[in-house]
């Protein structure tokens, strides 16, 4: 009997799983992750003889394996995707002086139906972010008790190409101010843009959340449904709890050292773990370092990639770039 979850107005049916190691030995314990919108289940073990359906072969055959059969009890478990990073909770006292945020992104679907976080504190209309908005510009969000709001370039990014990004806000002037710059061997500086605003009247609505990368919209690490996950690459963000000056700006544009300038208050350097990790280290003094969540791919090349170098241990700064409960368990005989 089938519950009435429903896809694009129909009702669906569906099992769907997956095991927990993938390879195993006799004698050790294998867990089953079943999502099912049917009230039970069967569950068998077979042994695949020959896996291809193709009608010019002998078709698909298997043959059970005595030992194994379950009638279970189905349910339903949502899956939440996008790879993203979640950060220790932020200290609000940072920010109290403004902020700046940056990072190299490379996007492979910049414009789309929705934002794109690229780093956020932000979450139930609280906080601020810097994102691709869904023109595939990049804004800076900052929420208000009255509004969310977004100071956003006039320039889309082009797909597949790096940029420098970063967002500056200075709550004592009331402005905020959003900067893109491709980069890479022929940047296209017609795509360079720098877009200033006036701030509305009032304090920035804070809360202490974990800061997040690629996604946003968690308030409570514990319950992972990430909201504006990033389509695409990126690299060596950083948080400072000021607003830095347009040479100082310039000065982290040209791979410039942070370590030269005051306030900064994480660097996330992806390429300080190993590529399986699931920790990132946060190289600055307060140590806020994160865990990712769905596991992005790891390892890859980044914005000062030179071409010559094809080995992230070689240069690892070239290749900074980034639960299902159990269904049910079974131990294999030792004699299977």
């Amino acid at each position: 009997m089938a519950s009435v979850l429903t896809l694009r107005g129909k009702k669906r049916s569906e099992l769907i799983g997956y095991a927990d190691p993938m390879v195993v030995h006799p004698g050790d314990s294998i867990q089953f992750m079943v999502s099912t919108e049917f009230s039970e289940y069967e569950a068998k073990l077979v042994r695949l003889i020959h896996g291809d359906e193709n009608p010019e072969g002998p078709g698909f055959k298997t043959e059970a394996v005595v030992g194994f059969s379950e009638t279970l009890k189905g349910y339903h478990q949502k899956t939440y995707p996008g790879s993203y990073i979640c950060t220790q909770s932020g200290q609000l006292d940072y920010f109290s002086n403004g902020f700046s945020i940056q990072a190299w992104i490379l996007a492979t679907k910049p414009a789309g139906d929705d934002y794109q976080a690229i780093v956020a504190q932000q979450a139930d209309g609280s906080g601020f972010g810097l994102y691709l908005n869904p023109q595939g510009q990049t804004t800076l969000r900052l929420s208000y008790e009255e509004e969310t709001i977004d100071i956003s370039t006039d320039c889309s990014l082009e797909k597949g190409q790096w940029y420098f990004v970063a967002g500056v806000f200075d709550p004592h002037d009331g402005s905020a101010t959003v900067i893109q710059r491709q980069c890479g061997k022929w940047p296209n500086v017609a795509a360079n843009r720098e877009q200033g605003s006036k701030t509305p009247d009032g304090p920035l609505l804070t809360s202490n959340i974990p800061v997040t990368i690629a996604a946003a919209g968690i308030s409570d690490p514990s319950v992972l449904e990430p909201r504006h996950c990033f389509n695409g690459k990126i690299e060596s963000p950083r948080v400072f709890s000021r607003p830095l000056l347009s040479g100082e700006v310039d000065h982290l544009a040209s791979d410039g050292s942070p370590d030269k300038l005051s306030g900064l208050v994480a660097e996330w350097d992806f390429s300080r773990t190993a590529a399986h990790s699931t920790t990132i280290e946060d190289t600055s003094t307060n140590q806020l370092h994160g865990e990712i969540v769905n596991f992005p791919m790891r390892g890859l090349t980044g914005h000062n990639w030179t071409g010559r170098v094809f080995s992230r241990e070689s240069a690892p700064e070239q290749y900074e770039v980034m639960k299902w409960d159990p269904g049910f368990e079974w131990i294999l005989p030792s004699d299977l």
